[in-house]
């Protein structure tokens, strides 16, 4: 008699807990929440810092003097795609946080100034710059670019 009542119970239990989830929508499949994974790119640094953003396929709008750093911007919609920011000061290390994926920079610099893009979040580590070593004279204005590895920048370097 004893092992019936908790059986009985243990039906009521069950029975209860069901019809609680009936009352809780459903998730469609593939609906996952997006904003636990959207965390919204940043850069840290002293010097002059302009933040602007750009629809998917439209140009940077890189000012004369400056550099400007694109990067996807998951927290936004589509009219705010790229997270564009334009940095003027050399010789800062600007930190970088939740850069992730591919993006673009363009070196709109005058006086043959370049930037550096580093693994370490010092300025340090492996680099990479919008000058290579086989080109000499004028460096490139621009290109596509992996943020995923990077941890900082320079916005500038003279020749």
């Amino acid at each position: 008699m004893r092992t019936r009542k908790i059986a009985l119970g243990a039906v009521a239990l069950v029975s209860l807990f069901t019809a609680g989830l009936a009352t809780v929508p459903a998730q469609a499949a593939g609906t996952a929440d997006a904003s636990i994974d959207a965390v919204e790119p940043t850069l840290v640094g002293g010097g002059d810092v302009d933040i602007f953003w750009r629809a998917k396929n439209a140009a940077t709008g890189c000012k004369v003097g400056r550099i400007c750093l694109s990067v996807k911007d998951p927290t936004e919609g589509a009219s705010k795609y790229w997270k564009v920011y334009s940095l003027t000061t050399c010789d800062i290390i600007y930190k970088i946080y939740n850069w992730k994926g591919g993006g673009f920079w363009e070196n709109n610099q005058t006086g043959g100034a370049y930037g550096t893009f580093y693994s370490g979040g010092e300025g340090d580590g492996y680099w990479n710059d919008t000058e290579p070593a086989w080109a000499p004279a004028k460096p490139p204005t621009r290109g596509p670019y992996g943020w995923t590895p990077i941890n900082s920048v320079r916005a500038c370097t003279e020749r």
